[in-house]
C-alpha cells in the first residue's frame, strides 16, 4: 500500500451510459482517523447509444463538468481508470534479488510476456513479497498501448481536474472492496481507532473480563499467537471472493485471496458483455426502435426468471413477460464467461475454489439477478456490503439509497490518497514529473526561506559569506537571462506567424470571384476528417470532375465517419453534384485492410471518389496581380498553368501526405 499521498481526492467513474463521482477526505481527530465521504453523486451521459465517438467524448466532458458544478466540489485532485479489457494483466513469480537486477529481469520477462511492441507500449509492475522464506517474489505486470493513454487524456484534460493518477478499473474495484473489508490500514489509523472496534460496554462482541484482568478476545488472541507460532507461521487463505461489477459495456472481475493478516490479488478481467446487451436483447423482443425506452422497461418491468415463467408467476401484472424471458440470454452468456474466468483461475498452480461472489455496479440491481447466478453457477452470492457497518467511514451529507454503484469510483479516490494496494498509473510521465515538482513546491519555499535568513544572517560575518550571497546572485541572473533569451525568441517566432497570416489575408482579399472553389473544396476535405485519425494520401481531379480522395484510416467507423462529414456543409451542397434521389455521389472505391510498417499495426488504406458539379468548370487561372498581392510575384509567374491546387498533390508520385511511403496499390491508381 502506497504512502498517504491527498488528504482528498475524487474518484471519477466514467463509462458508457454514466458518469460516477465519489470525493474522499481524511479526518482526523484526537482518538482516529476516518474517511469522510463528501459527495457521491452520478449523472447520465446525455448522447446517443451510437453516437459518433467526438460526439461522446464531448458529452462526457460535460457532464462531468455539469457534476462538479452542481455539486459544488472543491477538490481538483483526481483519478479515472482505464477500462480493464483494454489492458493486458500477468501475474508471474521471480526468485528474489536485488532491486536493480530484478527490474532488468522484469522487463525481460515483459517482452516474451506482452503482445505490443515494447516502443509503443507503456509497462508498469509492482512487486509483492509473498514468500515467508525470502526466495520469490510475485510480481504484477500490467501494460497497454501508447495511443489509447493519449486518446483517453484528451478527455481527462478538458474535465477542468488535475488529474494524479490513471488506474485501471479492476484494479480499482479490487482496491475499494479489500479497504471496506479491512478498514483503514495501520499506517494510517490513530492508536485507540482499532478496526472493529463498535464502542459498546464488556468489549467486543460483549466478551467479559476473566480473573486476571483480561477479558476472554485478548486470551483468545494470545493462545491464537501461540498456535501460529508452533504451526510455523503459516499463512492459511481462509475465504477466496470474487467481485463482480456489471456496467452498461462490461463487466469487471476481481479475485482476491484473503488470509487473517493479508490479502493477495489473485485475478483479473474484463468482458465487454453487460447491461447494454441486456437493453438490446430488450429492445429487438419488443421490437422498439428507441434503445432508452427499452433501458426504462428493463429496469422497471423486467427481472431475470428460471426456464418455466409464465402468466401465473407475475402477479398483478408488474412485469412484461416479453421482456422478462429476452434477459435470460445475455444474462446467460455474462454468466458463461464468469464461469469460464473462475475455472481459468482454480486450473492455475495456485488456484483455489471461490467461496463467495459478491455483486456491485448499475446492473447488480435488475431484480432477481442475485438468486439467478446462485442458480447457474452453484456458489453464494451477495450484494456489496453496507457503508452504514463500516465505522471508519464518515458521510458528510445523506447516505445514498445503494452505492452499488460507484464501487469503482471509491477504489478510484483511495487510489489516489495512497490507501490502495495495487497501485497501479498510468499517468503520463510528463505531468507525474509537474506533480512531483508541485508536492516538492512547499518544501522547496521553506528551504528559499532559510536558506535567505542564513545569507542575511551571515553578511557581516565575513567575506566568504558574502561572497558566496554573490555567486548565488550570479548564478540567478543567468538563469534570468537565459529565460529572457527564450522570451526573445518566442516574440520573434509571433511576428513570423503573424507575417504569414497577414499574407494568408491578403491573398483570400484578391482571389477573384470563383477563384477560391478548390481552396473551400481542399479546406472542406480537411475539416471532415476526424480530428487525427485520417491520413490524406493523395487528391485526384480528372477531366470529368470526379475527385478521388486516397488515405489511411485506422477503422471501418472511423472512414464511414469521414463520408459522412464529407456530404455535410455548405460547400458540399454547393460543388459535390447528386443522385436522382437527391444524394451526394460519393463512394468508398475501395477499403481494404493491410499492415502499415510506419504505424506498426493494421490500417485500412481507402479510395473515396466524389463527383463535382458544373462549377467546377468556373475556375481559371489566377492573375499575376494576384500573386503580386500576397507579396511573392515570382512564385505566381513560376507557377504552371491550367492546374489548381488538386493537381499539384500530384507533383510527387509515391509520396503523400508528409512524405509518407504511397502504398503500390495506391500508386498505380489512374
Amino acid at each position: 500500500m502506497a504512502a498517504m499521498r491527498y488528504r482528498r481526492c475524487l474518484g471519477v467513474d466514467y463509462g458508457a451510459d454514466s458518469v460516477k463521482i465519489v470525493e474522499l477526505a481524511l479526518n482526523r481527530n484526537k482518538d482516529q482517523q476516518s474517511l469522510v465521504i463528501q459527495n457521491v453523486c452520478q449523472a447520465e451521459i446525455e448522447a446517443p447509444h451510437d453516437a459518433p465517438d467526438e460526439v461522446r467524448r464531448d458529452a462526457v466532458i460535460r457532464t462531468i463538468r455539469n457534476l462538479i458544478k452542481k455539486h459544488r466540489i472543491q477538490t481538483k485532485q483526481a483519478v479515472f481508470s482505464m477500462p480493464g479489457q483494454s489492458v493486458f494483466t500477468r501475474k508471474i513469480r521471480l526468485p528474489a534479488t536485488a532491486p536493480d537486477r530484478l527490474e532488468r529481469i522484469i522487463k525481460f520477462e515483459a517482452r516474451q510476456q506482452i503482445p505490443f511492441p515494447p516502443d509503443q507500449t507503456d509497462l508498469q509492475w509492482q512487486v509483492f513479497d509473498r514468500s515467508s522464506t525470502g526466495e520469490y517474489v510475485d510480481v504484477l505486470l500490467v501494460a497497454i498501448r501508447k495511443d489509447l493513454i493519449e486518446d483517453f487524456m484528451d478527455v481527462v484534460s478538458r474535465c477542468g481536474l488535475q488529474t494524479v493518477q490513471i488506474s485501471v478499473s479492476s484494479f480499482d474495484l479490487y482496491n475499494g472492496k479489500v479497504f471496506l473489508d479491512r478498514g483503514m490500514p495501520k499506517g494510517v489509523i490513530g492508536k485507540k481507532g482499532k478496526r472493529g472496534a463498535r464502542g459498546k460496554k464488556g468489549g467486543l462482541l460483549g466478551l467479559k473480563k476473566g480473573g486476571d484482568g483480561k477479558d476472554e478476545k485478548e486470551t483468545l488472541e494470545e493462545e491464537l499467537e501461540s498456535l501460529e507460532e508452533e504451526m510455523g507461521g503459516m499463512d492459511e487463505y481462509e475465504e477466496v471472493k470474487a467481485y463482480i461489477h456489471m456496467g452498461a459495456s462490461t463487466f469487471d472481475l476481481a479475485i482476491r485471496r484473503q488470509s487473517s493478516n493479508s490479502d493477495q490479488l489473485g485475478f483479473v478481467r474484463s468482458v465487454p458483455i453487460a447491461g447494454n446487451e441486456m437493453t438490446k436483447a430488450v429492445r429487438d423482443a419488443l421490437g422498439l426502435g428507441d434503445f432508452n425506452e427499452a433501458e426504462e422497461i428493463k429496469k422497471r418491468r423486467a427481472k431475470i426468471v428460471t426456464p418455466g415463467f409464465d402468466d401465473t408467476d407475475d402477479e398483478g401484472g408488474r412485469y412484461n413477460l416479453d421482456a422478462c424471458r429476452a434477459l435470460v440470454k445475455p444474462v446467460n452468456r455474462i454468466v458463461s464467461e464468469l464461469r469460464r474466468s473462475l475455472d481459468f483461475y482454480i486450473s492455475q498452480p495456485d488456484g483455489v475454489s471461490v467461496d463467495l461472489l459478491e455483486l456491485s455496479g448499475g446492473q447488480a440491481m435488475q431484480p432477481n439477478i442475485v438468486s439467478y447466478f446462485e442458480d447457474k453457477l452453484g456458489l453464494p452470492v451477495a450484494d456489496s456490503a453496507e457503508f452504514a457497518e463500516k465505522e471508519f467511514i464518515e458521510f458528510a451529507g445523506p447516505q445514498p439509497e445503494d452505492f452499488n454503484p460507484f464501487s469503482i469510483a471509491l477504489g478510484q479516490a483511495l487510489s489516489g490518497m495512497g490507501l490502495g494496494q495495487i497501485d497501479i498509473n498510468f499517468l503520463p510521465k510528463s505531468l507525474k514529473s509537474a506533480e512531483n515538482r508541485k508536492k516538492k513546491y512547499v518544501l522547496m519555499m521553506l528551504m528559499g526561506i532559510i536558506l535567505f535568513v542564513m545569507i542575511v544572517g551571515s553578511f557581516n560575518v565575513g567575506v566568504e559569506a558574502t561572497r558566496n550571497y554573490h555567486s548565488a546572485a550570479s548564478s540567478f541572473r543567468k538563469t534570468i537571462d537565459r529565460i529572457q533569451a527564450f522570451t526573445n525568441a518566442l516574440s520573434e517566432a509571433e511576428k513570423a506567424r503573424k507575417k504569414v497570416a497577414d499574407q494568408y489575408a491578403n491573398l483570400a482579399k484578391a482571389l477573384p470571384p470563383n477563384n477560391n472553389f478548390w481552396f473551400d473544396l481542399y479546406r472542406h476535405i480537411l475539416d471532415a476528417r476526424p480530428a487525427g485519425q485520417i491520413a490524406l494520401v493523395r487528391l485526384e481531379i480528372d477531366s470529368l470532375g470526379k475527385i478521388n480522395i486516397l488515405g489511411i484510416a485506422p477503422r471501418l467507423p472511423t472512414l464511414t465517419n469521414f463520408v459522412n462529414q464529407l456530404t455535410m456543409g455548405p460547400v458540399a451542397d454547393e460543388y459535390f453534384a447528386v443522385n436522382a434521389s437527391g444524394e451526394k455521389i460519393i463512394t468508398i472505391e475501395d477499403d481494404r485492410m493491410q499492415h502499415d510498417p510506419d504505424m506498426g499495426r493494421e490500417v485500412i488504406y481507402f479510395a473515396i471518389s466524389a463527383q463535382l458539379n458544373d462549377s467546377y468548370s468556373r475556375w481559371r487561372d489566377l492573375p499575376e496581380e494576384t500573386a503580386a498581392a500576397v507579396g511573392n510575384p515570382a512564385e505566381s509567374e513560376a507557377r504552371p498553368r491550367g492546374g489548381g491546387p488538386a493537381n499539384d498533390t500530384r507533383t510527387r508520385p509515391g509520396a503523400g501526405e508528409g512524405g509518407r511511403p504511397v502504398p503500390p496499390w495506391m500508386r498505380n491508381r489512374r
